[in-house]
């Protein structure tokens, strides 16, 4: 008889603990259901976001060549004025120092340019590198919580005295 009574109090603790743990297991579940769906939010921002992040500094660039692009034509153009003026006065062919000049503006318009091009290299270089460390800490997040949400599941679905569940 006090077998029985034994018996039977382990059996209701055996499925009393077979039970909690079945409910344990469905809430951390859902638990990690709701963070993957949150990754998945998230990631989504982040695959929008680039395109905006790679636009400014492309913008900057289209910007800073337009006024390189400018400045380099007004020097020019202040430059055959000047020489027009000191030829004018003084009577001195001016034709291989203007075209020196000029190759002389084209060089330092080029090396802006070619400053302009580094920085934005750089800059769109950074920011995709950062996209993608982004990508690969997400997808190491969700990796983790799917295997996490699988022995949740495992344990949501244990059995009772380990034979039906």
């Amino acid at each position: 008889m006090i077998e029985t009574i034994m018996l039977a109090l382990t059996a209701l603790e055996e499925f009393g603990g077979a039970h909690r743990a079945r409910q344990q297991g469905a809430i951390q579940s859902d638990y990690f259901q709701q963070a993957l769906s949150g990754l998945n939010k998230a990631k989504a921002t982040l695959d929008k976001s680039i395109g905006s992040k790679l636009k400014l500094p492309t913008l900057e660039a289209t910007r800073a060549t337009e006024q390189v692009g400018e400045l380099g034509g007004k020097e020019i153009e202040e430059t055959r004025k000047t020489l027009e003026q000191t030829a004018g006065s003084t009577n001195l062919a001016t034709i291989e120092l203007d075209d020196q000049v000029i190759k002389d503006v084209r060089d330092k318009y080029t090396t802006k340019i070619e400053d302009i091009d580094i920085s934005l290299t750089k800059n769109l270089s950074e920011i995709l590198s950062d996209f993608e460390r982004q990508k690969y800490e997400m997808a190491s997040q969700r990796d983790q919580i799917e295997m996490q949400k699988k022995l949740a599941d495992k344990q949501s679905q244990s059995k009772y005295f380990g034979l039906f569940g």
